[in-house]
């Protein structure tokens, strides 16, 4: 495996965190790329563009920085994979408890109205494949133009999911939710 982070800014706090990371683990292969391109509206396929470019194996983890993961998380969404049908493996998104305003909306809208509708849509098949974290097939993105032919989208998962799934690909959503910790 390898891990591949991708940080808008060329310095700051991110960036010595991870630094501080790479030396705690020096057998990790691990690479950092810094600075955003600029290939079209969406912020967050413009940072990641160089990672998925360089990416070396066929499974990729996609998962925003405010993402918070169990130790097993990665583990039973790749269990999903074995299917080789399964171009998507997505977490149902939900938020940490948070006490200011802004995170007790988020935890309460999250937690009640869009796992509702998340959950019925994934119940009946229909595309409900959200990007805070998902495993995908880069074979299966690749074939579709790859990340950078959805950088005119600002919901690029929801058009790679469309993608994919009209190209025969299931997508899977995973028993574990995306722990998202906003504001902390």
């Amino acid at each position: 495996y390898e891990i591949l982070i991708c940080i808008a800014e060329k310095n700051g706090e991110s960036l010595s965190l991870v630094e501080g990371l790479r030396k705690k683990y020096p057998i990790v292969d691990c690479s950092v790329f810094t600075g955003a391109s600029s290939v079209g509206v969406n912020p967050k396929i413009n940072n990641m563009l160089a990672g998925y470019n360089a990416a070396k194996y066929e499974i990729l983890w996609i998962s925003d920085s405010s993402v918070m993961s169990l130790p097993h998380t990665l583990t039973e969404m790749v269990s999903h994979l074995h299917d080789p049908k399964v171009g998507i493996v997505h977490q149902l998104p939900f938020t940490l408890p948070n006490t200011s305003f802004v995170g007790v909306l988020d935890t309460v809208y999250f937690g009640t109205q869009h796992a509702r509708v998340y959950l019925c849509a994934d119940v009946f098949r229909q595309n409900c494949a959200n990007g805070m974290s998902w495993l995908i097939r880069k074979s299966a993105l690749t074939a579709e133009g790859g990340l950078s032919s959805y950088s005119k989208y600002l919901a690029e998962d929801f058009f790679i999911s469309t993608a994919l799934w009209n190209k025969g690909w299931k997508l899977q959503m995973s028993t574990l939710p995306a722990l998202q910790n906003p504001g902390q």
